[in-house]
């Protein structure tokens, strides 16, 4: 879609007065802005708490680690943190594994020496280690978190963005030419009502204008709307079908590079995923045609065989396990 037809297309629907959606488009250019007023920033809009971004906790797992008091205080060896669960009760669960480099039988290697967890409150940032002895390098960590999460930039503005429409059930579509832009249906533009307000807010509290154009950089939210006509319709439908696709096409590469080892709620969660996105082609029939509507659905059901024999494998392993346990 090119500006000028989307433009052509927002002009007619606001001279007929119905529109089938919004082209939806923000920018937040080297923006910060403290924790407090961007909580203040959801409430203004009904978006809910703020949490701490897992990505923060890892950069500044790998910060810690490098420092030397923490070298001074582990010691020799290797350390590495993966998260394991993000749990409903709004708490992340890091599992923090250590190797030390070792010789068997002639042949260098490494000896998985222990697993140790911490528990991450994703409200307060607080960290929590248990069933482990890595003090040192949780308490070094804490600090730098705390540091960092006084003021929030521009990609974690963006991923509340993103979690608002999630979190509500908003579905959003690619304008992939147009990059950083969206097809949003009319029947969510009231979770785009909370997220310009949001927006606002927070423009407003880092003392920013609210540009009307992309081009001007800084803050800027657009919102045009796109007519109920036979053209748009067809438009609209080739969006949904790119954007489906290509969350189609990411989602099979991830479950065709999944191993007997990968972990059964990352399985269950991709499942969800492609039941998700089967709804979601179900909703959009009428858009998409007969001939998109059945190529998009034939493409989620090869995913979703292909996942069934990657859970089949899971399970095999776990049986295999388990008797060797028992044994």
């Amino acid at each position: 879609m090119s500006k000028a037809k989307l433009i052509r297309q927002s002009a007619e629907a606001r001279a007929n007065g119905t529109a089938l959606g919004e082209f939806v488009s923000w920018s937040m250019t080297s923006i910060t802005i403290g924790t407090d007023a961007l909580q203040a920033a959801l409430d203004s809009a009904g978006l809910g708490s703020l949490k701490v971004p897992s990505r923060s906790v890892q950069r500044c797992f790998d910060g810690a680690w490098g420092s030397p008091a923490v070298k001074e205080a582990v010691g020799d060896g290797d350390v590495g943190a993966t998260q394991v669960e993000g749990a409903e009760d709004g708490t992340m669960v890091m599992q923090i594994d250590r190797v030390v480099e070792a010789t068997h039988d002639g042949r260098s290697g490494v000896d998985h020496e222990y697993t140790a967890f911490w528990s991450v409150n994703l409200t307060t940032g607080e960290i929590t280690p248990y069933k482990g002895r890595e003090s040192a390098l949780a308490r070094i960590t804490q600090r730098e978190l705390k540091r960092r999460l006084t003021q929030r930039n521009a990609h974690d503005i963006t991923a509340l963005i993103d979690r608002a429409y999630s979190k509500l059930k908003a579905d959003l579509f690619r304008l992939r030419r147009l990059g950083g832009a969206y097809f949003i249906p009319a029947c969510h533009s009231g979770v785009t009502d909370k997220v310009e307000t949001f927006v606002r807010a927070v423009a407003a509290a880092a003392g920013r204008p609210v540009a009307a154009s992309m081009d001007e950089g800084g803050v800027a939210f657009i919102r045009l709307p796109i007519a109920d006509a036979a053209g748009s319709r067809k438009t609209v439908g080739q969006v949904i079908e790119e954007s489906v696709g290509a969350d189609i096409a990411a989602l099979n590469a991830e479950i065709q590079a999944f191993t007997a080892e990968t972990k059964p709620s990352v399985l269950e969660r991709r499942a969800v995923a492609l039941k998700d996105l089967l709804a979601k082609c179900d909703a959009y029939q009428t858009l998409l045609g007969p001939k998109a509507s059945t190529s998009l659905t034939r493409a989620i059901e090869a995913a979703r065989s292909a996942l069934a024999s990657k859970v089949a494998a899971a399970n095999r392993r776990a049986v295999k396990v388990k008797r060797k346990g028992a044994a």
